[in-house]
């Protein structure tokens, strides 16, 4: 990410005209946790509390919650390929439900979360070189749109009476448009103008939606 910051934020201050630059894109659309979000730094001291809360003083049934979603409580962190980190929300309360309600759990570590939401390293600069140079920028997360908006207003990305929006268009699991990696947030996305650069992130590659 820093190159690309470094190459956009060149163009911002006059490497090229802006106006160049937004003709190379019509808009980024960016995953938010692991790319935009530190995920370290934002999750995982919440997930860590919502497991101990969730299971209360009983610490068999804590090891079992930190076993089905893939998180080591020892470190505090999650272990690779971890479903806490892979799967969405709807896969993650099928495996909870067994032992807890896995409702309640994910709603405690989302309210727990804005506490700690971190940006990544040069994430709010790269932004902020986007908007200057007109090119609006969007988010496709597999997370929940009340969630995800409450961690980027957290940050400020989403604008204020002071601040203009440094992300357009927020899309989410439960937006009506699928789940990554389906193109549905895309394809929603193409007809707002917001689907021509597609960003790695932690959980895979968004696919652009068929010609």
């Amino acid at each position: 990410m820093h190159h690309f910051v470094s190459r956009v934020s060149a163009t911002a201050r006059g490497g090229m005209p802006a106006r160049a630059l937004a003709t190379a894109f019509d808009a980024v659309v960016f995953d938010k946790d692991g790319t935009l979000l530190d995920f370290a730094a934002t999750w995982n001291p919440a997930i860590y509390d919502a497991i101990c809360e969730s299971a209360g003083s009983d610490g068999q049934l804590r090891a079992r919650i930190a076993n089905v979603l893939g998180f080591d409580m020892a470190l505090r962190e999650p272990l690779p390929e971890a479903p806490v980190v892979h799967m969405g929300n709807s896969e993650l309360i099928e495996l909870l439900t067994p032992h807890t309600d896995g409702r309640a759990l994910l709603d405690a570590a989302a309210a727990k979360v804005v506490a700690h939401v971190t940006p990544a390293a040069h994430a709010s600069e790269l932004l902020r070189a986007l908007r200057d140079a007109d090119i609006p920028c969007a988010v496709a997360t597999n997370d929940e749109d009340r969630s995800t908006r409450e961690q980027l207003g957290a940050l400020g990305w989403l604008g204020s009476e002071h601040e203009p929006a440094l992300i357009s268009a927020v899309r989410c699991c439960d937006s009506g448009h699928g789940a990554k990696p389906e193109p549905g947030m895309a394809s929603v996305g193409r007809h707002e103008g917001l689907a021509d650069v597609w960003i790695r992130d932690l959980g895979g590659l968004l696919q652009p939606p068929a010609e």
